[in-house]
């Protein structure tokens, strides 16, 4: 349950949220306001990419101390293409080497 919003970042679209237990969480957005990253009370760093010409969305989680790093040092990272509704059409995880995790791709039909 979140328990305090700190928005002092807000000009840097940064904004870094506290659950009752003290754990907090920062999220970063590009200036469309889509989020670019998001620091973990763990330390480890979500990067997202959006792509909204494709309709693409990647992520990948980075360690702890590599908030800084590009989504490419990611050691896997999912891609979600969506169609026109904003619908998932396929989903995938692809490893830093480009090799696509055995099992991982989905893709559905026009009807879901």
């Amino acid at each position: 349950m979140l328990s305090e919003a700190d928005y002092s970042q807000w000009a840097h679209y940064k904004v870094t949220t506290t659950d009752q237990a003290g754990r907090k969480t920062v999220a970063s957005t590009d200036q469309w306001g889509h989020t670019s990253s998001t620091i973990r009370p763990d330390g480890t760093t979500v990067k997202t990419a959006a792509d909204v010409v494709a309709e693409a969305v990647a992520q990948g989680v980075l360690g702890a101390d590599q908030e800084d790093a590009p989504l490419a040092d990611a050691r896997a990272v999912s891609v979600q293409d969506a169609d026109s509704a904003a619908r998932t059409t396929s989903a995938r995880v692809v490893f830093a080497d480009g090799t696509p995790a055995v099992g991982s791709t989905a893709q559905v039909g026009a009807l879901g």
